[in-house]
């Protein structure tokens, strides 16, 4: 791997720390209880709400997303990712040029663990903090994330 970009959510050793001794990424992350719960349960759910209506998000993409996921089995591949994670094992440090996209409004990660991804980096590191975005980065600044995903990628050696 010669570098690599993270979206919204921090290195998983510094998320794992945050779930275990930050109340405010507990209380963020008390949607995985449900994500967890035997399938299927949640994605029967999820499926029956319809559409998402997602903060920051095109209302037409929230829908083909949920047309996507409505296919069979899609949401539980998404959902068993939640289910098999007991966020333990990732005391693995970064070694390659890094970028870290995160936002400052993201209701599902709390401000430690974006401030202790650095500490998860040994190689060159950069964190760009969206000021007034939430979780969907992409979705809600395709534009500035393109940007930032092509200069970090350009100031990777080849």
């Amino acid at each position: 791997m010669r570098s690599l970009t993270a979206v919204s959510v921090p290195h998983l050793g510094a998320f794992a720390e945050a779930l275990r001794t930050d109340p405010v990424q507990q209380e963020a992350s008390t949607y995985m209880d449900v994500f967890r719960q035997p399938a299927p349960g949640p994605e029967n759910m999820m499926l029956a709400s319809g559409p998402p209506k997602l903060p920051g998000v095109d209302p037409a993409k929230c829908a083909e997303y949920f047309r996507r996921l409505s296919r069979p089995g899609a949401l539980t591949g998404v959902l068993n990712w939640y289910r098999a994670n007991d966020f333990e094992g990732y005391e693995q440090r970064v070694a390659v040029p890094t970028l870290f996209i995160a936002s400052t409004k993201d209701p599902m990660v709390a401000p430690s663990g974006v401030r202790a991804t650095k500490n998860r980096v040994t190689g060159p590191y950069r964190l760009e903090n969206l000021d007034g975005l939430g979780h969907f980065i992409p979705e809600e600044a395709p534009d500035l994330t393109s940007r930032l995903l092509l200069r970090h990628l350009a100031s990777v050696p080849s």
